[in-house]
């Protein structure tokens, strides 16, 4: 027993390691992958993946791009916009990698019979501080588009 605790411990480590690596959380407990459903927001760090249940989609923040939003302690002629580097999957298969905007096009993607939107950037940014990338949230919502739902879900024609 002495002898396979190191071997224990050792994988343990690597394994949470591995999990960072992987994900950019920065310890075991923030390597749980969250799940949304589809119409559901989600948040994500950095290097993030969200689950959608009921699907075989993944999407993936991988940057921020640019942040030229206003401080919230100054006013400005203009709210700016953040830009963030997505990627969505389709059971593993890269269905989309690219750009989404806040504050201009494109604020949303189709991919097959889903879109993503961003919905917000956290945290605001302040004139006296740096946000540093690690620090970034993205909140997504992934929803089914109209035209790709069943016919049936919608009411006659009068």
């Amino acid at each position: 027993m002495r002898r396979t605790v190191p071997f224990i411990i050792a994988g343990l480590i690597l394994g949470g390691l591995a999990c960072a690596r992987s994900t950019g959380c920065k310890a075991t407990a923030d390597c749980v992958a969250p799940t949304a459903s589809v119409g559901e927001e989600f948040e994500l760090a950095p290097f993030g993946t969200a689950a959608i249940r009921g699907t075989t989609f993944t999407v993936r923040f991988d940057s921020m791009i640019s942040d030229s939003r206003c401080p919230s302690d100054v006013v400005c002629i203009w709210g700016g916009s953040a830009a963030i580097h997505v990627a969505v999957f389709d059971a593993g298969t890269e269905k989309f990698q690219g750009r989404l905007n806040t504050g201009e096009e494109p604020r949303t993607i189709v991919v097959d019979k889903f879109e993503l939107a961003i919905v917000a950037i956290t945290p605001v940014p302040r004139s006296d501080s740096r946000i540093a990338a690690k620090d970034y949230r993205a909140r997504l919502k992934l929803s089914a588009k109209l035209a790709a739902m069943n016919h049936a879900a919608l009411p006659p024609n009068p």
